[in-house]
């Protein structure tokens, strides 16, 4: 027979509140007063729901020491190097020392045209304005379209249109741009040509700045 009762046992109380989970709490805070889109806004708010009962971390040296021994770590331990490097300021660029060094990737060619469309309608202001384009297609086979043409910038005005096309792309000092970049203003000429449009369509392409390039070839004309 065992006397179940002269075993002697010892239990932690089950608490969401606990190390690894108050520096999220931290870095989701910290994320509430920073200017973000209203989609990552809305993502961050379904997070927070999650971890209404745990309270941000006092200490986060403490609990991330703490964390290291939890018996769960491995399943937090990269969220919570992303919480160490948003909570600590850490910079995302190389550095010596034994720390991980994380890196956020972007795709340059879309950063480049949302930088490009931003600084467009801050400085164009009231002159020009982004109409709502129907859609061009270069096929078309019994009344079917295909391979949809679509700039990535059209701006227009009663006196012009601006036709801007953006190329994350550095040209060398002695070249000029490539034929298929040239076709395919080419080809946003042609068809968004019209006879209200002669003479007030201009076309841009626009590439990022290379200063050895910009020497030789300020500016090009097609």
């Amino acid at each position: 027979m065992i006397h179940k009762e002269r075993f002697y046992t010892t239990s932690d109380e089950y608490s969401l509140d606990n190390p690894p989970n108050r520096p999220i709490k931290s870095t989701l805070e910290t994320f509430k007063v920073l200017a973000l889109s209203s989609k990552t806004q809305e993502k961050l708010n379904s997070v927070r729901f999650v971890f209404d009962e745990i309270s941000p971390s006092v200490n986060i040296d403490v609990d991330f020491a703490r964390s290291a021994h939890a018996s769960r770590f491995k399943e937090y331990e990269n969220l919570l190097a992303w919480c160490d490097l948003f909570l600590r300021q850490k910079s995302l660029t190389p550095y010596s020392g034994s720390d991980r060094a994380y890196a956020l990737l972007f795709p340059m060619e879309k950063l480049f045209e949302s930088f490009v469309k931003h600084w467009l309608k801050t400085s164009l202001a009231g002159r020009y304005e982004s109409p709502q384009e129907r859609p061009r297609f270069l096929l078309e086979n019994n009344g079917k379209f295909s391979i949809n043409l679509r700039p990535d910038i059209v701006l227009e005005n009663r006196e012009k249109v601006l036709i801007l096309d953006t190329k994350w792309k550095v040209i060398e000092e002695s070249g000029n741009p490539s034929q298929a970049d040239l076709y395919q203003m080419w080809a946003y000429a042609s068809k968004y040509a019209s006879i209200e449009l002669k003479g007030k369509q201009r076309r841009v392409c626009l590439f990022s700045l290379s200063l050895a390039w910009a020497r030789f070839h300020p500016c090009l004309d097609f």
